[in-house]
């Protein structure tokens, strides 16, 4: 197996051209086991504008073993983001997203005073479930957007061209 520091803005796999995935086979050796991938593979996905460790397959085995951990939900996921305004509290949302279950806990590092958005808070979020934009759909549902988030901010709060 490999792990990676995936940047923000870089697509894991899709019908793309620069992906993660396209690239490994290229930044990789080969795995020497019997039961070696012919190309390595994440055996998860983050969002693309996320970066973070990304966990990458190189033999069936691992392949395997992997998934079944992120399928059981024994690996714990850790993110930290900044957001607008001030949370008072460490708080668990439990919000279903397309109709699925979706849970997601936050506490809270630090809040700051901000000249525009009067404070932001900085956040370690921890993802039970892994549902599509998870982190940034439940902190938008309770008003304390992602801060720059063009999807599910406030455009009137993201800065022109970044």
């Amino acid at each position: 197996m490999a792990v990676i520091n995936k940047p923000a803005g870089l697509t894991v796999s899709g019908n793309q051209f620069k992906t993660v995935t396209n690239a490994l086979p290229f930044n990789l050796f080969k795995s020497t086991q019997k039961d070696a991938l012919v190309f390595p593979m994440p055996v998860h996905r983050i969002d693309n504008q996320t970066s973070g460790i990304l966990v990458i397959a190189k033999t069936k085995t691992a392949q395997i073993e992997l998934s079944k951990q992120f399928e059981n939900r024994t690996v714990l996921k850790k993110y930290c983001t900044i957001v607008i305004g001030n949370i008072h509290a460490n708080q668990k949302i439990e919000t279903p997203i397309a109709s699925k279950t979706a849970e997601t806990s936050f506490e809270i590092i630090r809040t700051v005073k901000s000249l525009k958005f009067k404070e932001l808070s900085y956040l370690k979020v921890t993802p039970k479930t892994g549902r599509t934009h998870q982190i940034r759909i439940h902190l938008a549902s309770i008003n304390r957007p992602i801060l720059g988030d063009k999807i599910y901010g406030n455009p009137e709060f993201n800065h022109k061209g970044k």
